[in-house]
């Protein structure tokens, strides 16, 4: 891939004043584009052969794709604690400590007008992640769609635009869409019909699984005929969540140019977390098994594994200062997203943040071999690192997890074995011993030394974010 692309050279920090020109620049816009539970082999640009993001598509190819992108963690809370502050967390913890900087404080002392318009309700003000917002807006939990979350935006978009002269603005929208319960949106079963989800791989897998662990099927439906078929309907869903989601993206950036941003308007579209969409088996002791239905015995969500459904997230960038039509091979991680705005914004960069700038990357600045050698990611039962040269990739379960009865640790060849069907620990034990001493070091050089739940979060929190039932990580 060429590095020899584009950069517009205004945005490098302070160079008006190494060019020695005395025209001051206004600061480009900032659009924070997180959609809740996205996962990067749903969209066009990470090679999905349906059409469920035309608009997203769109601004990738005239934007850089970051094609090997990880979530620090598959739950909402820490993920996004660790993406708003740029840092590992190494225990458990739900909320941005306290004298950490946030993304949103960074923009503040740098002039800009925050807005912060979000649609999971999880993501309260009082736990830190308001921190740093003019404007922070949490939608109710009956209703927190996309288009509501845009009537929510309205009015404080339209304050911070008013006049001729204004800040620039950091925008965050936080879309819950697709996240659970999927809703079915007949406009687009013609082009997204229900059920034609790409099949899970390799056929025949899931009724070996059903075969080899027992769960008895009902006398009306023998086979689990009708309860796979039902699994593939809502992973058509999911599909057409996104198409709905990509859809209002577009009037979320319609939105913005008609109030004048949008010329200079850095846009960057990331997710907290991927889905598991039923492609693995629940991480429930095996002796469980055989009393779940499909439904259960597949895993369908997220918070609890760390498979690459659960981690590989979009990560999009458009607009002033990054290359247009690229793509990115390189490992990069959501940590990596503050420091990387700060930079293409022309901000000083806080405290020790954990993430790598990105514009290195856009510069082409990075030789071989130079670039992170290994990526990681942390929930409360287990704990994971892969070796990015080997693609080696190994899953172990912390204390809490292995109270749970959760197996491990598990090693796996994401280079020949993608999907994570064939686990090697027992095969290649020094290997295995080897990425865990890694590991190790990485939570030592990172420690967590405080962990923090907050306040409990009541179930009836999580049955309306679509959690009950799903043994969230949060029940003990």
């Amino acid at each position: 891939m060429s590095r020899a692309l584009r950069l517009l050279p205004c945005l490098l920090l302070a160079l008006a004043a190494a060019c020695g020109s005395g025209a001051e620049r206004r600061q480009p816009d900032v659009l924070f584009l997180l959609i809740d539970t996205l996962r990067a082999d749903r969209l066009g640009c990470y090679g999905y052969e349906r059409p469920t993001s035309p608009v997203i598509d769109s601004l990738a190819e005239g934007g850089a794709v970051l094609t090997r992108t990880s979530a620090q963690a598959p739950w909402t809370l820490p993920s996004m604690s660790s993406m708003i502050t740029s840092r590992y967390f190494t225990a458990h913890r739900d909320f941005p400590e306290d004298e950490t900087p946030t993304i949103a404080e960074s923009f503040q002392t740098g002039g800009y007008r925050t807005i912060g318009v979000v649609g999971n309700t999880l993501l309260e003000p009082q736990h830190g992640f308001g921190r740093g917002f003019d404007d922070y807006i949490v939608a109710a939990d009956s209703d927190r769609s996309f288009p509501q979350l845009l009537s929510l935006l309205r009015d404080p978009l339209d304050q911070a635009t008013g006049g001729e002269e204004r800040q620039p603005l950091f925008l965050y929208f936080h879309s819950f869409d697709p996240h659970a319960p999927y809703q079915a949106h007949p406009k687009y079963d013609d082009i997204l019909p229900l059920g034609d989800a790409p099949a899970i791989e390799p056929p025949g897998w899931q009724q070996e699984m059903l075969t080899t662990y027992g769960p008895v099927p009902p006398d009306g439906d023998p086979e689990w005929a009708l309860a796979l078929k039902d699994l593939d309907r809502k992973r058509s869903l999911y599909d057409q969540e996104v198409r709905f989601t990509d859809e209002h993206v577009g009037v979320l950036l319609q939105m913005l140019e008609e109030r004048g941003v949008g010329d200079d308007l850095l846009v960057v579209i990331v997710s907290d977390h991927g889905e598991g969409l039923w492609e693995h088996l629940s991480l429930a002791p095996k002796e469980r098994l055989m009393s779940f239905s499909p439904e259960h015995l597949f895993f369908g969500g997220h918070g609890h594994d760390l498979s690459e459904q659960a981690l590989r997230t979009p990560f999009i960038l458009n607009g002033p200062g990054v290359p247009e039509g690229a793509r990115f091979d390189e490992p990069v991680e959501n940590v990596d997203l503050f420091p990387t705005l700060l930079s293409l914004c022309g901000l000083p960069r806080p405290g020790d943040l954990h993430g790598a700038d990105l514009t290195s990357l856009f510069a082409g600045e990075v030789s071989e071999g130079a670039w992170r050698e290994e990526t990681y990611a942390y929930i409360r039962q287990s704990a994971c690192i892969r070796d990015e040269k080997t693609q080696l990739k190994l899953v172990v379960p912390t204390e809490f997890g292995t109270k749970k009865g959760l197996g491990g640790p598990t090693l796996h060849n994401l280079a020949a074995d993608p999907r994570e069907r064939r686990d090697l620990a027992d095969q290649r034990s020094q290997i295995t011993s080897d990425l865990a001493a890694r590991l190790k070091a990485h939570i030592e050089r990172y420690p967590t030394t405080t962990q923090r739940v907050g306040d409990r979060i009541s179930q009836q929190k999580l049955e309306a974010l679509g959690y009950a039932g799903q043994g969230n990580e949060e029940d003990e």
